[in-house]
This record gives C-alpha cells, sequence and structure tokens, in this order.
C-alpha cells in the first residue's frame, strides 16, 4: 500500500478513510492558501491584474485577466464539499464569462464520476493534463547540501520575492504583488537563497492546522544545481514541525516521457510520496 499514512493508530486498517483524509486535508490547506493569496493582494495589484476571487464551499475560483494560462485561471477543491450539477457549474460559467483566458477545473479523482464527466463534457472541459500531489510528514529530511546561505525572509526583500518568482515561471512583473503581500503573514513563511547578498531561489509555506501546504520555489537559472530547493525545502519542513503540523504537501506537474518536471523527481528525492493525480479539466472560449 502506497499510502504510509496508513499505518499511523488513528488510521490503522482503513486505508479508504486515510485517502479521504488526506485528501480533505491536502486541498483545504492549498485552497485557503490561494484564497488569501488572491483576495487579500493590493487594490492596485487586483486591478492591474484583472484579479478575482469567489468560494464555493472549499473551492476557490481564480481568475486573473492579465494571464492567459490555467495557472492563475482555475478552481482547486471543486465538489471536494458541494455537489457537482448543474447549478455550481453555472456559477463558474458566470464567473468567466467575461473573460478571454482558459480556465481548470482541478479534480481530485474521486469526484470524477460519470455523472460528472457527462456535464463536464457538455461544458465543453477538456482532460489536459495531471498535476499531482506529494505528500510526506515532517520529519527532517537528510542529505541535504547546498553552498548558500538560507535565510527566512520578510517585507525587506518582498520586492526580489516577487520578482525572482515571476521571471522563473514567466509570469508577467505585475504578479508580483500576488507573493509580496504575504511576507509578513502569521501562517506564512518564506524563505530564500543567498550567494553573498544576492537572492536567488525562493520557497514559501502555508501552515494550516496539523497540515502545511508548499509552494513558490523559484531559482535563478543561473543558481540552478547547487542545492537550493533542497535546502530551502529543509528549511520549511523544520519550520513545520516546529509549529505542530504532522503532514506537508505540494503539488507539481506529472513527469512524463513528454514533459520533463524536476521538481516531480525532486519531491521523490526527498521523502514525499504521490498521493493522487489531479486531473485538469480545461475550458477554452
Amino acid at each position: 500500500n502506497d499510502y504510509a499514512y496508513a499505518k499511523t493508530d488513528f488510521v490503522k486498517g482503513k486505508e479508504k478513510d486515510a485517502l479521504r483524509y488526506f485528501t480533505s486535508l491536502t486541498e483545504k490547506a492549498e485552497c485557503e492558501a490561494l484564497y488569501e493569496m488572491y483576495s487579500r493582494v493590493s487594490d492596485e495589484t487586483k486591478k492591474h491584474c484583472g484579479i478575482q476571487t469567489k468560494r464555493i464551499g472549499t473551492a476557490v475560483l481564480i481568475r486573473t485577466d492579465i494571464f492567459p494560462g490555467f495557472t492563475h485561471n482555475r478552481i482547486p477543491g471543486f465538489g471536494l464539499d458541494n455537489p457537482l450539477d448543474e447549478k455550481s457549474f453555472s456559477e463558474v460559467k458566470d464567473f468567466y464569462s467575461s473573460g478571454k483566458n482558459k480556465h481548470a477545473l482541478q479534480l481530485e479523482p474521486s469526484v470524477v464520476t460519470d455523472d460528472v464527466m457527462e456535464i463536464l463534457h457538455k461544458h465543453r472541459y477538456e482532460f489536459k493534463n495531471n498535476w499531482v500531489r506529494f505528500y510526506r510528514d515532517t520529519t527532517p529530511i537528510e542529505n541535504v547540501k547546498t553552498d548558500l546561505e538560507i535565510k527566512s525572509v520578510g517585507n525587506k526583500y518582498k520586492n526580489e520575492y516577487g520578482s525572482l518568482i515571476t521571471s522563473a515561471f514567466d509570469f508577467p512583473a505585475e504578479l508580483s504583488g500576488l507573493f509580496e503581500h504575504l511576507m509578513e503573514k502569521e501562517n506564512w513563511k518564506h524563505y530564500m537563497a543567498f550567494e553573498g547578498s544576492k537572492p536567488v531561489a525562493t520557497g514559501s509555506v502555508y501552515f494550516s492546522g496539523v497540515s502545511a501546504w508548499i509552494g513558490f520555489a523559484a531559482t535563478n537559472p543561473d543558481y540552478r544545481g547547487r542545492g537550493a530547493q533542497g535546502a530551502i525545502l529543509e528549511a520549511r519542513i523544520n519550520e513545520a514541525r516546529n509549529r505542530g503540523c504532522k503532514w506537508i504537501a505540494v503539488e507539481t506537474g506529472e513527469d512524463t516521457s513528454e514533459h520533463d518536471v524536476p521538481s516531480y523527481r525532486n519531491m521523490l528525492r526527498y521523502g514525499f510520496r504521490l498521493l493522487y493525480k489531479r486531473p485538469n479539466y480545461v475550458f477554452e472560449p
């Protein structure tokens, strides 16, 4: 059984219950983190980037008109605690109706029933690819080496932080405001790798009860291969454990013969386990 958590005392022998528990735990943590990230951004960034958000139960609807891809136009958590019926799909349609960009429904696998597939096809949602959910406990990771210095950072580095992320992922520079406003939030912790005084890599962690969610891992291309992300991951896991979190989760692209995804392999390298593949069903206007 790939679900190592099923061996823990509180779910031993109840693998299906354990899967539902961890699915809920990880999806909700991500949704809360993303809702805070997009909904509480400055009015200036919100207006300039055309950012809108909406909640349907746990799910968070994200719309960012400045960016055409579904990374910033998506709905995680959809169907987790609300019915996937014509009413909920109508709410989604209304939310994105005036926009010109594609958007994705990111559906936890167990909610994709035959009835849901029928509705998806009816409303012209097509399977695009999978993102994958990884998890691990918060025990320390081993064999992390880097010649860079890892620091916890706040507002002093907010501009550099946002700039590194937007540059690494080819996001519009205006979207740096998505990350800058989170720098001093109590339920977040942000790290950067430095060579001397120069910041060259980023990574954040969001705390949600017994679980944590990690994201925003970006490295200046000139400094890749020097262990920055492993060391930043180590710092995030240690902080999560210190705050009482037992589990930590992340999502990344699926590593396939057509798409090389180094972060996928890094997760396995540092003791993460695949929890499930999460399909992206994309609507093209």
